[in-house]
């Protein structure tokens, strides 16, 4: 069975299939393929040569693998022979040429040869290649002989003819089933013998592999370590060793390009003492096992992991010792089976030590792949080390029995599954070379792309064709229904042009689908079908006639219908409908250009249908509208508006709707992004869209006289008002209709000039900042936006050469310039558009002795950046502001602000809106700088007192904690923190019923909420601070009741006392001051001369009272409290000596200190 997989899964044999695959699909398939107009089908003659064709690039391709083969294990074998020739190491040279002659002897008997890997037999270069290091001694060559793997040139060369016991002195090259195994010199690892030497040569080894096998020079390294050198040499010996393991192991790496598995073998495990006795009773397969540790790939902790996994392997013998003990007789033996594991557990700190030097990681290069440690013993010679008596008797200073040397048995311990279950199996892991994989990769995909467009062109079509002809025949017949189905759904009446389009598309798609422009290719293989293609085409005309025409022509109908007299659009829509039966006067872009237009404006942001509509009415034009009858009503009437129409006017309408009329002057590019954006406009807008009729060019290029194309175009369009009577105008009426024209003209162009103008507005400055960049760019006599608008309003309405005028020169008499006006407008006569931007264009219109009036206006601009620069540029722009806020409010000086808005009173709109723009934009920055410093004032100076002091407490609040009356009235009384605030900042911006006065239309933007809280505290004065410097009011006390059971109520407040026993109800007056009644009491005394207390203390015991005895409003300036203690009550009215009294508790509740303003 393994015989046959290996036949079926053969490159040669999978090769035969295919090549009988393709054979069979081009004899077969060549019946599916036809060529030529008459569509044949290739004969057999060529279907023979076809396969025969395709049998001989398969041979030609493996004679060339074999070939390319061949020549690189040629060229490989010829360059290895080639001698050194640097002279500055000639030992090195034949060192080199050693291994060559030893290369060189195994590949020619390699040429030959091949390999039973058990997939197979495979060539050299298919087989994994490992490098043998470690150092001299190291027993590298005595595992390979002794590690049972199979040797296939040992029969002709014996097994000892590519390797030596004895000592490797250059290089051997041991070539197994399984792999090519090199053992390399210890000298090459250690490099001690000579330097230069061996360094020149174990670099040129590594050149010959990587020249040779590019890929992956090799599939793993084996570090081979001997546990003698462990156990016997001194620390500093040891240490050197791995680092110049770890030195070849880095040179590897770098030299090769690629990552490769790393196993380190511990060779020589025999010499530690009990070994042999511990494993002599193992059989050969046991003896063939692993001993080791095989680490995680996916893992970075191979060192730290180490010690624990020789834990392990030390336990499991540990478990075997009692029982090995227990079968050994011997007993020199036993003691020696006993002790194994502890001379185990004394290598381990020698071997972890060991390997963190050799593979530790660092900077300097990459981290090896370490993937196992592994003890293993090639044959048993030399005398065991007993490290653990050697440490004893040196201890106690005694004599100890030399172990017995080892003969030499010839057993090999844990070798050759090592080898076969770990290493070969893991040929993979090995990385590859990336940039020669990348290059590789490259070529692959070039040879397999271009194998494929090969394929493609053979192949696909000679198999797809016919597949699409089908397809193609499959897909107009479904349009064919798709087209039924929609017709039966089209009403008659339904006479929307629109409507008609998922009736037409569908045949729109089937006279394309044979389209020869589309699949060229169908006719060369003889797959092209006229007749199908010409009756779509056909079907689809018929349906354009048929059902869009009809249709087309009666939107045109209604469109004349629905138009009156005056509509601009109402001659050229007739003419589009005269021209569906004038064949005389028939122009197609003139229809097409009207339906266009009205698609566009009927259809808005739906492209797709204005396009198809187009498309159909394209087809219509190209191949013909058949037989149209007009409506002769909506002739007949259309003409009798026409002739309503003044020609003049029906002249302008064509006017506007010809070239000039549809292209734009792009104004937003003239006057700059940049300029646009500070009059709002921060990407191109409809408004800066200017149409080009209304252009000096635009006016330039027109003709107003009598031979003009557009009053010609009278006499060419005499054929729309038919065979009847018309206007026949003489040369008078002619240049009285150039005038008219002329007239209408210029009314819209002036209209249109001045509606842009008027549209143009500052933009709203944000912040100062954006104030004064804006300012300063406004004031730039060469890039100033005004100056850009005005320039460019001055290029298109200056349309008479000498106009406008200079403004009047300094000591000239109006009389003078009248005369010069006389003179000067019978040479040069201005247009309607001259004399209405006269103004305007003014502005920028110099002379030798006078400047340009414009320089004044930028001027005034400049002074106003430089007020508001010196706010920004100050130390608090805000602080700064505020104060020039203060001085407008206080005083009527002319500040830059004023200066513009005067300045404005005497320059022409728009640019007198545009200044007064600026002047307000700027003070509502200056107000809006005023009120953040005002807020952050009155946060730092007002509202922290107030949160400080009193705000959190009684009386504001009904808390336990109090405020003292100094802080109460450092803060609320006249004079206090609040007022003097108020008084000083806020005030000059407040009329007298505390609100916003507004200067030049704008006030400062107070909070309601906050101008509220002002008010309070301002009564809240009143009401508290009338008598005095502290808290205090007076008022009046009459009792208004007093429970039956109560004999006697009596009320304390300070020194003053008011009591009532039933008697009359009088009137008393009282008085509260703050700093004086903080004792008071009230006193309830039963009939049965109970007495019932209750004592209030301190500066606000009076509002404590007050606050018990749920005082309420009752009148003007009444207000009733309830006194009570332990059910007893007591009803007296208050009477305050004024409508505002502190006896209004909600003054003080509801006042709050705004953190802002």
């Amino acid at each position: 069975m393994k015989r046959i997989i290996s036949i079926l899964t053969n490159k040669i044999f999978l090769g035969l299939l295919g090549v009988i695959a393709l054979s069979l699909v081009i004899w077969f398939g060549a019946d599916f393929v036809k060529f030529g107009e008459d569509n044949e089908t290739l004969s057999t003659t060529v279907r023979l040569i076809l396969m025969l064709g395709v049998l001989l690039i398969w041979l030609l391709a493996q004679l060339l693998v074999m070939w390319l083969s061949h020549r690189k294990n040629s060229s490989m074998l010829k360059e290895i022979e080639e001698e050194q020739v640097d002279q500055d190491a000639l030992r090195a040279g034949e060192e080199v040429s050693a291994l060559n002659q030893r290369f060189s002897e195994g590949m020619a008997i390699l040429k030959r040869a091949k390999f039973d890997t058990g997939k197979g037999k495979v060539a050299l270069y298919q087989l994994p290649w490992y490098i043998i290091i470690g150092p001299p001694g190291s027993g590298k060559t005595t595992a390979l002989v002794n590690s049972g793997l199979e040797f296939p040139l040992a029969e002709t060369h014996g097994k000892n003819a590519l390797g030596g016991i004895g000592g490797t002195r250059n290089c051997d090259w041991w070539f197994t089933n399984e792999a090519v195994m090199i053992d390399t010199a210890g000298r090459y690892t250690t490099q001690d013998s000579h330097k230069t030497v061996d360094s020149s040569a174990w670099q040129g080894f590594l050149s010959l592999l990587k020249k040779h096998r590019p890929r992956r020079p090799i599939n793993g390294a084996l570090i081979a370590i001997s546990v003698q050198d462990l156990l016997t040499q001194q620390p500093a010996q040891r240490s050197y060793n791995a680092k110049l393991i770890r030195e070849r192991i880095d040179e590897l790496q770098k030299s090769f390009g690629v990552k490769f598995p790393i196993y380190v073998m511990l060779t020589k495990c025999d010499l530690v003492a009990g070994f042999t006795e511990f494993f002599s009773n193992l059989t050969q397969p046991e003896r063939q096992q692993i001993w080791g540790t095989t680490f995680n790939i996916d893992s970075n902790q191979q060192l730290n992991n180490l010690p624990s996994e020789l834990d392990l392997l030390i336990s499991r013998l540990n478990d075997r010792v009692l029982w090995r003990v227990h079968n050994e007789r011997d007993p020199s033996k036993r003691s020696l089976i006993q002790a194994f594991p502890q001379q185990m557990e004394n290598l381990k700190p020698l071997l972890v030590e060991f390997m963190s030097e050799a593979f530790a990681a660092n900077r300097y290069s990459e981290q090896p792949l370490l993937r196992g440690v592994y003890f293993c013993s090639g044959t048993q010679e030399g005398t065991p080390i007993d490290r653990m008596m050697s440490a004893v008797s040196s201890n106690f200073g005694l004599s100890r029995d030399a172990l017995r040397s080892q003969a030499g048995s010839g057993k090999s311990f844990f070798i050759n599954r090592l080898f076969k279950d770990v290493v070969f199996p893991e040929e993979e892991l090995v990385g590859s070379n990336k940039k020669l994989e990348n290059s590789l990769l490259w070529l692959r995909r070039g040879y397999f792309g271009v194998l494929g467009l090969v394929f493609v062109a053979l192949i696909g079509v000679w198999s797809v064709t016919l597949s699409r002809n089908n397809d193609y025949m499959t897909e107009v017949n479904k349009y064919i229904a798709q087209y039924q189905s929609e017709q039966s759904k089209l009403g008659q009446f339904d006479q929307d042009p629109v409507n008609t389009l998922p009736v037409l598309e569908p045949l729109y798609e089937a006279s394309r689908v044979y389209n020869q422009e589309d699949h060229p290719w169908l006719s060369s293989v003889g797959l092209y079908d006229g007749s199908v293609d010409e009756a779509a085409d056909a079907l689809y005309l018929n349906a354009l006639r048929k059902d869009f025409l009809p249709r087309f022509q009666f939107f045109l109908e209604q469109r004349l219908q629905s138009m009156n007299a005056t509509n601009p659009d109402l001659i050229d829509t007739f003419r589009t409908y005269l021209m569906l039966v004038d064949k005389e006067h028939f122009e197609p872009d003139v229809l097409r250009n009207w339906a266009s237009d009205q698609w566009q404006q009927r259809l808005p942001g739906e492209a797709g249908k204005q396009k198809e509509l187009n498309d159909h009415l394209n087809v219509l034009l190209q191949d013909g509208f058949g037989t149209v009858e007009l409506n002769q009503a909506v002739v007949d009437s259309t003409r009798f508006k026409l002739k309503q129409i003044p020609a003049a006017q029906r002249l302008y309408s064509q006017m506007k709707s010809g070239n000039l009329g549809r292209e734009t002057l792009d104004l937003y590019a003239q006057i700059g992004g940049k300029s646009a954006a500070i009059f709002g406009y921060e990407q191109p807008n409809g408004l800066l869209q200017m149409p080009a009729l209304y252009s000096k060019p635009g006016y330039k290029s027109l003709d107003f006289s009598v031979k003009s194309p557009l009053l010609q175009q009278l006499e060419r369009d005499r054929w729309i008002f038919g065979n009847e009577e018309v206007d026949d105008f003489t040369e008078a009426d002619m240049e009285k209709l150039g005038e008219e024209l002329k007239t209408l003209y210029l009314n819209d162009y002036t209209s249109q000039w001045n509606a842009l103008l008027n549209e143009l507005h500052v933009a709203k400055f944000t912040d100062m900042t954006t104030a004064t960049a804006t300012l300063k760019q406004m004031a730039d006599p060469v890039f100033s936006p005004v100056v850009a608008i005005l320039r460019v309003t001055k290029e298109n309405t200056a349309l008479t050469p000498g106009w406008p005028k200079p403004a009047l020169l300094p000591g000239t008499s109006p009389t003078a310039s009248g005369a010069a006006e006389a003179i000067i407008g019978k040479v040069v006569k201005p247009t309607a558009v001259d004399v209405a931007f006269r103004d305007i264009n003014q502005l920028t219109t110099q002379t030798e002795q006078l400047p340009a009036p414009i320089n004044d206006v930028l001027a005034g601009i400049k002074e106003l950046h430089g007020y508001l620069n010196n706010m920004a540029v100050s130390p608090d722009p805000n602080e700064a502001a505020f104060q020039a806020a203060k001085a407008r409010y206080s005083t009527n000086s002319a500040d830059a602000i004023r200066k513009l808005r005067i300045l404005a009173t005497n320059t022409p709109k728009p640019v007198s809106t545009w200044l007064n723009e600026m002047a307000d934009h700027s003070w509502g920055v200056i107000l809006q700088g005023t009120k953040a410093h005002l807020d952050r004032a009155w946060n730092q100076q007002v509202y922290s007192v107030y949160e400080r002091t009193i705000g959190s407490r009684y009386p504001l609040r009904k808390v336990r904690s109090e405020a003292t009356v100094d802080d109460f009235s450092q803060f609320l009384a006249p004079g206090g923190v609040e007022a003097t605030f108020v008084q000083e900042n806020v005030k000059p911006f407040l009329d007298r019923n505390w609100l916003p006065k507004a200067l030049d239309g704008q006030s400062v933007a107070f909070t309601e909420g906050s101008l509220g809280q002002l008010r309070g505290a301002d009564t809240l004065r009143l009401a508290l601070y009338r008598s005095g410097d502290t808290p205090g009011y007076d008022f009046s006390l009459k009792p208004l009741g007093l429970d039956t059971a109560v004999g006697k109520f009596e009320l304390q407040l300070g020194e003053q006392r008011f009591a009532y026993t039933h008697g009359p109800k009088l009137n008393k007056k009282a008085s509260w001051r703050s700093g004086r009644d903080t004792n008071i009491r009230i006193l309830f005394e039963d009939l049965n001369q109970t007495l019932h207390r209750e004592t209030y203390t301190g500066a606000w015991a009076w509002y404590r009272l007050l606050d018990d005895a749920n005082i309420r409003k009752v009148g003007n300036t009444t207000y009733q409290a309830t006194f009570n203690k332990n059910g007893r009550n007591a009803k007296y009215q208050l009477t305050a000596a004024s409508r505002i009294s502190g006896l209004n508790l909600s003054l003080l509740r509801n006042y709050r200190c705004p953190q802002g303003l």
